[in-house]
């Protein structure tokens, strides 16, 4: 929960990235959990609907609809569902308390803090509804203890090193070192086209090195997939190199080996070719589950497939997460084609990520915003693929993913450190398993 130090008033998220960006409002006092509720329909719970009064920046979390039409009629904006609570006391549910002060709302979920506000000139407005205690988070609830970790993913950051004067890509990559510990973050995967082109100089690819030793320094393990403008492809301006065979030189990575080498990633443990990134598979562990990062390289060659493929089913129970530069289309649809690579993202789908159901998240960049989509495998088990591009000349998207174990869902949000009000596209998937 975020407090607005003025007006005390309160602002109840469950995204990280909404809560660090909410200080554009006046919330800029981070409270931790007031309570836990559900991020999908369970059974008895009912859906919480947030409302936002851009005159007075005031929100509030409501159930009723007599009471969101009375906020409404005040010049509140319904925001939509944020996450589903109960419409009654149990014992692993207590109340969380609505109190009022002129134009302003707060909710609570203790009632010696209700007491303190009722005494401050506050009004009660009754129980909004019912919530687990953020001292005893129930049991499968996004929150319970050691279930729930985050995953970071950097999307293309060719922009971002043009110039020695533009410190976006390690303002991010500083913002994620910040808030590791209220993320719980896990792993930084980079989905590729961490330059734009290479030069004799390499300045590129030495201001990227240095936005990424800060997470070297911070000890929070990372892995990049190789894009098309960080091969021998692509040229000054980030066009194809002209007069070349660009599927020749797209296998010609070795400034990205020099300035990102095995030795590099102490998480990794194993590569298809011996020395070389391109294609490799690193691990963590979080949540009581174990992780492997399976790097993949762009439209990669047969060999490989066949490669990952054996990577990934000789590790039963390990979740995988594939991260390939191209993957998804902006609609969310698998692309079809290969460009100047050999297998398309379509069939690498067909012939790695559907054998394979303990591969649970595909990660990719290259084109368009964001977008996500799910599938589910004929035994039942789902897979959701994630895109995330932007190319944006002005601020430093991130992508965050919260895993939560336990609740079986993926969270995605975005934010950007540059940019507070950067849009969250905020998406939930549940319904997951895990490989254990």
């Amino acid at each position: 929960m975020r407090l607005n130090p003025t007006t005390t008033s309160s602002l109840l998220t469950r995204s990280p990235g909404e809560a660090s960006g909410s200080s554009r409002y006046g919330y800029t006092v981070d409270e931790g959990p007031e309570f836990y509720a559900a991020a999908t329909a369970v059974a008895g719970s009912v859906p919480v609907r947030r409302l936002y009064n851009a005159a007075t920046r005031d929100f509030v979390a409501l159930t009723q609809q007599s009471d969101i039409s009375a906020a409404q009629a005040e010049g509140y904006a319904d925001q939509g569902v944020r996450f589903y609570a109960s419409p009654t006391v149990s014992d692993c549910a207590d109340p969380v308390y609505l109190v009022r002060k002129g134009a302003h709302f707060r909710q609570v979920a203790s009632s010696a803090v209700r007491s303190a506000l009722l005494d401050d000139g506050w009004t009660d407005r009754g129980i909004a509804f019912y919530a687990s205690s953020a001292d005893e988070p129930a049991p499968g609830q996004p929150g319970s203890s050691g279930s729930a970790f985050t995953v970071a993913v950097i999307p293309d950051t060719q922009q971002e090193v043009l110039s020695a004067a533009d410190n976006r890509f390690a303002e991010r990559t500083r913002w994620l070192v910040d808030n590791r510990a209220s993320l719980s973050l896990a792993y930084v995967a980079h989905t590729g086209d961490l330059v734009n082109w290479d030069t004799t100089e390499h300045e590129q690819y030495a201001r990227g090195s240095a936005a990424m030793k800060v997470l070297d320094d911070a000890g929070i393990p990372w892995s990049g997939s190789i894009g098309n403008h960080d091969t021998a492809a692509v040229c000054a301006g980030g066009s194809a190199c002209p007069g070349t065979r660009p599927r020749i030189t797209v296998r010609n990575t070795a400034t990205f080996n020099q300035y990102f080498p095995v030795s590099r990633f102490p998480a990794m443990k194993g590569e298809f070719e011996a020395g070389k990134v391109d294609n490799s598979w690193s691990t963590f562990e979080a949540g009581g589950t174990k992780w492997m990062v399976l790097n993949l390289e762009l439209w990669p060659r047969p060999e490989v497939v066949a490669w990952a493929s054996s990577m990934v089913s000789s590790h039963p129970d390990t979740n995988v997460m594939l991260v390939t530069h191209s993957y998804l289309n902006p609609d969310g649809s698998i692309y079809g084609a290969a460009d100047y690579g050999q297998t398309t993202p379509r069939t690498l789908f067909d012939q790695l990520v559907r054998p394979n159901s303990n591969i649970k998240i595909v990660l990719s960049g290259h084109v368009g915003e964001t977008a996500d989509r799910e599938d589910i495998r004929p035994d039942g088990t789902k897979v959701v693929s994630y895109l995330g591009a932007f190319h944006s000349n002005t601020t430093n998207p991130v992508q965050l993913l919260k895993i939560d174990v336990a609740a079986g869902t993926i969270t995605r949000t975005w934010t950007a450190p540059r940019t507070p009000g950067f849009p969250t596209y905020e998406d939930v998937n549940s319904g997951m398993t895990w490989a254990r």
